[in-house]
């Protein structure tokens, strides 16, 4: 429990955004999101996507995907990596290996104090 509160406290202090190639100014709540804020779309035949992100320095690099609740759906990375360009694969399960439901989803980058999200929805 601790920990969510932690992720939710993190992304909410987050000023910078630098995820699935392309930059953004501005930084939403993970309980909050409208159909804007959506960066991109998954379809829900998928198997699996590719999501790319940028590490902008040194440091612990956690990856989640979160849900509209800010709720931990899966930790897809955790790892100390050096500044650079990153692809990480999702093969859209939850912790349980479950697969999710179609709807609205989170990416959260934690390094070190630093979060980065960024919104997508799995149709």
């Amino acid at each position: 429990m601790k920990q969510k509160y932690l992720i939710i406290l993190l992304l909410l202090l987050s000023t910078i955004l630098l995820m699935i190639g392309c930059s953004s100014d501005e930084i939403v709540e993970p309980d909050y999101y409208d159909d804007q804020k959506i960066t991109f779309k998954i379809p829900a035949s998928s198997d699996s996507t590719a999501i790319l992100f940028a590490v902008p320095n040194d440091g612990k690099t956690q990856l989640y995907i979160l849900n509209t609740s800010g709720q931990r759906v899966r930790l897809l990375l955790n790892e100390l990596l050096v500044e650079g360009l990153y692809r990480e694969y999702w093969d859209l399960k939850d912790e349980d290996r479950n697969r999710v439901d179609v709807g609205v989803y989170c990416i959260a980058l934690i390094v070190e104090e630093h979060s980065y999200i960024r919104w997508f929805e799995i149709y």
